[in-house]
């Protein structure tokens, strides 16, 4: 039904043995990281290396946007690389997701470098529905009418301006086909600090 919803029949993968999986005790570890809830194929992303590459790669006190937080796989590896002077906010609009990533920042240790933000990103701040699993997955749709949860959201420049952040270094943004509206919604962030980018595709 969600592939039909959105046009696109190579989603229902994302479906298969939904209902067999069952992820709330699995362990991660990530270096000296421990991460729970995380399903495989982000288990396998965690540790490909994605983000350390030359053209991509944060380095120490980088101030860093992560758009699509999940459970906090890429939270950790930002927090690693930017270090304690470094500060990384974690945008992750489903409420299964954002608990599990409270949870992992914190048994981590790394309450002081991530900040964890319970919104998801659009071209204009306020309110959508989500559809995603109950327990929290690694997708998630939004949309202004269909869905299971009622979700915030906000842009990257309201954000930044009532923040008053004064840096960007690196931003990164798995949002599931919202990229547009994202990026629309962080233009005049985009244009003051011209951040590198990563999308995920």
């Amino acid at each position: 039904w969600l592939a039909e919803l959105l046009n696109d029949e190579d989603l229902t993968y994302l479906f298969e043995n939904e209902r067999e999986i069952d992820i709330s005790d699995v362990h991660t570890k990530y270096k000296d990281y421990i991460l729970e809830g995380l399903d495989s194929i982000c288990q396998g992303e965690l540790h490909a290396g994605f983000y350390q590459m030359r053209y991509m790669s944060q380095k120490r006190g980088d101030v860093v946007f992560d758009i699509g937080a999940y459970k906090g796989d890429t939270a950790i590896i930002f927090a690693d690389l930017v270090g304690k002077k470094g500060k990384v906010y974690s945008f992750e609009p489903v409420k299964a997701n954002y608990d599990d990533l409270l949870r992992n920042v914190k048994a981590n240790g790394l309450e002081d470098i991530v900040v964890p933000i319970n919104k998801g990103c659009s071209d204009k701040s306020g309110v959508l529905r989500a559809i995603s699993a109950k327990s929290g997955a690694p997708w998630a749709f939004l949309s202004e009418d269909e869905g299971n949860e009622t979700v915030q959201v906000t842009t990257i420049d309201d954000f930044v301006e009532s923040n008053n952040n004064n840096r960007v270094d690196f931003m990164k943004m798995d949002v599931e086909g919202m990229e547009y509206e994202v990026i629309s919604g962080a233009r005049k962030t985009i244009e003051r600090f011209r951040p590198k980018m990563v999308i995920p595709l």
